[in-house]
């Protein structure tokens, strides 16, 4: 099929210049990359805040949990869960936010449809 044919199979072919959205989509990435980055301090604090609370507070990492010292069990057993439920958590908001931008977008096509 030619290109002609395509256009009138399917209707107008979207060209960059019909991208009036774009600017949404430049705010989107920017809400979650900024979303991305908080959470990632978070996780990057906690691991560097491991071996500072083992060198400055040994007595309290030698605690013991579970059988384990405190220390051993957050470095190995308590990082995981505590990173999946950051990753869940990205997740979902990530989601939520580009249905919200969604939901905004389909209304200002229906508001367009109604004016014509």
């Amino acid at each position: 099929m030619a290109n002609s044919e395509k256009n009138d199979m399917y209707g107008k072919v979207i060209t960059k210049d019909d991208l009036e959205e774009r600017p949404k989509v430049d705010k989107l990435i920017k809400k979650q990359w900024n979303l991305s980055f908080s959470l990632s301090f978070i996780v990057l604090f906690i691991s560097f805040m491991i071996p500072v609370l083992n060198k400055y507070a040994p007595s309290f990492m030698a605690t013991k949990v579970l059988g384990f010292n405190l220390y051993y069990f957050v470095t190995a057993f308590a990082i995981y869960p505590f990173v999946w439920a950051i990753t869940i958590y990205y997740t979902k908001k990530s989601i939520r936010m580009e249905k919200e931008e969604l939901v905004e977008v389909l209304e200002r096509g229906k508001d367009l449809e109604e004016g014509l």
